[in-house]
């Protein structure tokens, strides 16, 4: 059994990203797993602002984020997001740029 963390970085609740995450959270509760899924649409995850702090030896972000704990937890990190000028969505651009403050 694997800790699964889905981050959603569509902005549009139960859009085409949001049902094809739903799917896989179903397959993977189907082989045993355990996955948690979050919608960054709700949240304000907004960009690193490159200060530091973070890198002083606690890890901790000056700006905040509640998914780093699920981030802790999890075995595996799922990403979901719409293309957007053939890239990710900016959410998920920047969820993955403040993962910075709990790297090594």
């Amino acid at each position: 059994m694997h800790k699964i963390l889905a981050i959603i970085g569509s902005g549009i609740k139960n859009g085409n990203t949001d049902k094809l995450a739903d799917a896989y959270r179903k397959g993977a509760e189907a082989n045993g797993h355990v996955i948690h899924k979050v919608f960054l649409g709700d949240k304000k995850i907004v960009g690193c602002q490159g200060c530091g702090a973070c890198q002083n030896g606690n890890h901790i972000c000056v700006i905040g984020n509640e998914i780093y704990p699920l981030c802790k937890v999890c075995d595996t990190i799922v990403l979901a997001s719409p293309l957007y000028f053939w890239s990710f969505s900016a959410s998920i651009k920047a969820f993955i740029d403040r993962l910075s403050a709990i790297s090594t």
